[in-house]
């Protein structure tokens, strides 16, 4: 099992992976794919401004909602091979959001494209949900812009997400485009709207507060024969304030909160103490040792399938009991860079303020 190519693992593997369902095969997902190029200066997403306490506000919203040090692209790059994509129409153009307006749309997809022209042996899922000021006709156009960059990798609504990474390939295409909202007048026919991506695909948000938790959470839950299924091993800021502020006085923001928890992740993985997984979504995704966990859960996995099938490739258990931790190739996190006002002094700020706190209230968890 060669894992030392990140940028090709499905390719250089898939004598090994390529009789996997695709619901079967672990992969590395990601959190708010785009979120790194959030900053302080971002816009909101949904055309409001932060009122009078726009700095403190947009610096805590911005620690926040950035959950990703790497690009798209650094990402594909990483092995990353599941994208959650939010999409808003914010001034007339296609954006990614978290809260804040994060990158263009065309930007992100022209990397996935760029990517697959190169990597003619990799499968990349994108998941399309969270959108925002987007009317019918918005979809429409986005249907169109899609069908334009893209189009042409798109996997067939007719191919089954229970069909072997082999037969995928053979098709031709190679992105599966998840979109959670109803199809439009217009549509391309390989977008999984609505209904179809809802049958073929689960990714449930059990709003996990501690490491603990969601090491413990994933102990029993993991890949389905039916569907493709996203273990969320992210933490996830309470829905109050007093939680909220907590959060940032424990974890500052979900990049340091990943630097806690994906450690643990890839420890839960590598000693065989969570259940088989299928798409595991991360936030900070270079940190911990994680993507490669997931990947090195590959041979142990396929022996696993195929002994369900009763027909155990016994190479492949040998090769699982003999693997070794490989030395990362995922680029680093970088130190964190430090807003003008440090964290807990922002929250200290927010807690003294009650205007503040409404408005926070208001932006970050919504009325």
């Amino acid at each position: 099992m060669d894992l030392h190519d990140l940028p090709n693992w499905m390719g250089v593997n898939l004598e090994l992976i390529g009789r996997l369902p695709l619901n079967q095969l672990p992969m590395p997902g990601s959190h708010d794919a785009f979120s790194s190029a959030i900053t302080p200066a971002s816009k909101i997403a949904d055309g409001r401004t932060a009122g009078p306490h726009h700095k403190i506000a947009r610096s805590l919203i911005c620690n926040l909602a950035r959950t990703q040090w790497l690009s798209i692209g650094d990402q594909l790059l990483a092995g990353v091979r599941y994208f959650d994509m939010r999409v808003c129409h914010f001034r007339g153009e296609f954006c990614t959001h978290h809260f804040l307006v994060a990158t263009k749309l065309i930007d992100d997809l022209a990397a996935v494209s760029a990517f697959l022209d190169t990597h003619t042996l990799e499968l990349v899922i994108l998941d399309f949900s969270h959108f925002m000021n987007m009317a019918a006709e918005e979809h429409t156009a986005l249907s169109h812009l899609i069908d334009g960059l893209i189009g042409h990798h798109l996997v067939s609504r007719q191919q089954l997400i229970t069909d072997t990474v082999s037969k995928i390939l053979a098709s031709g295409k190679r992105v599966f485009l998840l979109y959670d909202a109803q199809k439009p007048s217009e549509a391309h026919m390989g977008v999984w709207y609505d209904d179809l991506r809802n049958r073929n695909f689960s990714n449930p948000w059990y709003q996990l507060k501690s490491v603990d938790e969601v090491i413990t959470k994933f102990r029993n839950t993991g890949a389905r024969n039916d569907q493709l299924f996203v273990s969320q091993a992210i933490i996830s800021p309470p829905e109050n304030v007093r939680g909220f502020l907590g959060y940032f006085k424990k974890y500052s923001n979900p990049l340091r909160a990943a630097e806690k928890l994906n450690p643990r992740v890839a420890e839960a993985i590598s000693s065989g103490h969570w259940a088989p997984q299928n798409i595991v979504m991360l936030d900070n995704v270079a940190s911990g040792g994680a993507i490669q966990a997931i990947l090195n859960s590959i041979p142990l996995r396929v022996a696993e399938f195929d002994s369900s099938l009763s027909s155990v490739d016994e190479s492949v258990v040998a090769a699982s009991e003999s693997s070794k931790p490989y030395l990362s190739e995922v680029p680093a996190s970088p130190e964190f860079e430090e807003n003008s006002l440090d964290n807990w002094t922002i929250v200290e700020a927010v807690a003294c303020d009650p205007e503040i706190v409404a408005t926070i209230s208001e932006l970050v968890i919504g009325p």
